[in-house]
């Protein structure tokens, strides 16, 4: 069958210098190409040893960013103990032959081969909005290659897998189902074809050296027909084509040689329940970038298990601070604090920064070591990021007036943090965070009519009331959003004003309070005149009994003799016909209710003797 010819693609973009004879030689051309000039192959290989630590984890996400370049909606992770398969449904990988003499404006679209192979000199370098634009990935999946010997060293492991045995990644591109039902049934016939025809051909090859591609059929001791075979029978093995072609129209497979001991590594359950734990943020900033509007990668697989992406919502925030440049993405969702996921990147996640924030924060400012597991100067970053959070809570300030429901869901997100102080290193990060947060949060804190106030100015409830401050004439306090309230205990020594209930009365507008007692359904009474004889005494002058009548006396005006009763609650009204207080006044008559009873009788005699009924029946 036709693949793409690569000696034409290498040809064209190194300016007809196609040296596969010198692959493995610092003096093969293409090297420069992919790496910068000087390169070595031993620095190439050394550098992706630096990874090996944490490759296991670490090499998923690159795998995401590719996909979303590819406008895919799907992404698999297969593995057997032989091979990796890292497949995806969308673009095949482009092999544009003018990527480096496009006019004056005009840059290569998406998806190229160059800056899959490239390292550290990728045509996306100049664009801060292309996602890997370091080339990592290409890092990672070679650490795959060697065994695990942990009496060699790890360099040594992989240039002897990658230079004296020759190991790399299969790479299969196709355009079209019948590009992949071709190539699942070839006999190894490989014709050279037009390099950069998608369309009609598709794109076969062994990455060589870790950079350099080769077609089946161009050179047989570097790339084997019986390895191209091993390569398509992992792939109709793992992905099971005949029963999968519904996501198979198009897409780009990588099909990587594991050395022994890696399969173990990477299906190890704590490994795999890292990955789809921290996967999930690490697609949901990804989808967020501002490149990838319109796309939406709906899908990742890893090993037939669906990872559960989240949705973030994003601010980004770009200054200049003393002539230098800063960009930081920051995406927000509350569950990233309860999920504890990675929170810092760096085009990739830096696995070791989980600092239980409600948000993942991504910039190249970040300095990390050769790992990318940990910060490298914390001292530095917590410098960096309290510059950081400062213009965030600018940005914070101008959407609260710009978009409200957008500020809401930071805000909560950023209450939901909750930063760890288990080691140094996390208590200079914790409170790096709270000396710019914990003043904007105590600026703003958030109540439960839904509006925002100094911390001063919140309060909790003593007893439910049901009311909002405001509507009792009460606009200097208002009540805390419950579910906030127990966020702030988190993040504040400091605790929220108790309001009393008896405080709360008498603190009301009078006219606006006995409105409200008055439109109070019966179960809502209840509980309100329950709460006053708490605390009876602290009210005596205030009115707040309702009477059968809709009137409102207090305490005071009950114990007089005016013509108004209460009742015990194992009376009935005291007179039939007679204005009395809906809720009873205690469990049974003391001597002082008698008392009080009785003068009440002898006040009100004539208008007793008056009453049409029951004139008899006080109890």
């Amino acid at each position: 069958m036709k693949v793409r010819d690569l000696r034409q693609y290498i040809k064209s973009i190194s300016k007809g210098n196609e040296t596969l004879e010198l692959v493995g030689s610092n003096k093969e051309y293409f090297l420069n190409m992919m790496s910068g000039q000087g390169q070595k192959v031993d620095a190439l290989i050394t550098g992706a040893a630096s990874f090996a630590n944490n490759a296991k984890e670490q090499l998923f996400y690159e795998f995401v960013q590719n996909a979303y370049d590819a406008s895919a909606d799907s992404l698999f992770f297969y593995a057997n103990e032989e091979f990796l398969i890292v497949l995806n449904n969308g673009e095949p990988f482009f092999t544009d032959l003018n990527i480096f003499d496009l006019p004056e404006g005009e840059e290569p679209r998406d998806g190229q081969l160059y800056n899959f192979l490239a390292k550290g000199k990728s045509l996306k370098l100049n664009d801060d909005d292309k996602l890997g634009k370091y080339g990592q990935g290409s890092k990672l999946l070679y650490t795959l290659l060697a065994d695990i010997n942990h009496n060699v060293n790890t360099e040594e492991l992989l240039k002897d897998a990658i230079i004296n045995n020759k190991k790399g990644p299969y790479l299969v591109s196709w355009h079209n189902m019948s590009q992949l039902d071709a190539w699942l049934i070839n006999d190894d016939e490989w014709i050279p074809a037009q390099a950069d025809d998608v369309e009609n051909h598709i794109l076969f090859a062994k990455i060589l050296m870790s950079y350099y591609p080769i077609a089946p059929g161009q050179d047989l001791e570097r790339f084997s027909n019986e390895e191209a075979q091993r390569a398509i029978k992992a792939f109709n093995e793992l992905v099971d084509p005949p029963r999968n072609k519904s996501f198979l129209t198009r897409g780009t497979a990588l099909i990587i040689p594991l050395g022994k001991g890696k399969y173990d590594a990477i299906i190890e359950e704590n490994n795999l329940e890292n990955v789809r734990a921290r996967l999930g943020g690490f697609a949901s900033i990804t989808a967020d970038q501002e490149r990838n509007v319109g796309k939406s990668l709906k899908h990742i697989y890893v090993m037939g298990k669906d990872v559960e992406q989240h949705p973030v919502s994003s601010l980004f925030v770009d200054f200049v601070e003393e002539g230098n440049k800063f960009h930081y993405h920051f995406a927000f969702n509350p569950i990233f604090a309860e999920k504890n996921v990675v929170n810092f990147f760096k085009g990739l996640p830096i696995l070791q920064t989980k600092y239980r924030f409600g948000f993942i924060l991504d910039s190249q400012i970040l300095e990390v070591d050769d790992s990318r597991q940990r910060i490298s100067d914390t001292e530095k970053t917590c410098d960096q990021l309290r510059l950081a959070y400062t213009h965030l809570v600018d940005e914070l300030k101008s959407l609260l007036v710009t978009n409200r429901e957008k500020f809401d869901y930071i805000y909560q997100s950023l209450i939901s943090s909750r930063p760890e102080d288990n080691s140094e290193d996390e208590q200079k990060i914790r409170k790096a965070f709270y000396d710019v947060i914990r003043p904007f949060l105590n600026e703003y804190a958030y109540t439960s009519e839904g509006t925002y106030v100094p911390f001063e100015q919140v309060c909790e409830e003593e007893k439910e009331t049901n009311v909002l401050l405001k509507d009792i004439g009460i606009t200097d306090l208002h009540w805390i959003d419950n579910e906030s309230r127990k966020k702030y205990s988190f993040h504040f020594d400091k605790k929220v004003r108790v309001l009393r209930f008896a405080e709360m009365l008498q603190m009301a507008d009078m006219e606006k309070l006995s409105a409200w007692i008055k439109c109070m359904s019966k179960e809502e009474y209840r509980l309100f005149h329950t709460n006053c004889l708490d605390c009876i005494s602290d009210i005596e002058t205030i009115q707040l009994f309702r009477s059968n009548e809709n009137n409102l006396y207090s305490w005071g005006e009950l114990k007089s003799d005016i013509n108004v009763y209460y009742m015990a609650q194992t009376t009935q009204p005291i007179f039939v016909g007679q204005e009395y207080i809906v809720e009873p006044m205690c469990e049974e008559y003391d001597e002082d209710d008698y008392s009080n009873l009785f003068g009440k009788i002898k006040a009100n005699l004539a208008e007793l003797r008056e009453t049409s009924m029951g004139r008899d029946r006080c109890v």
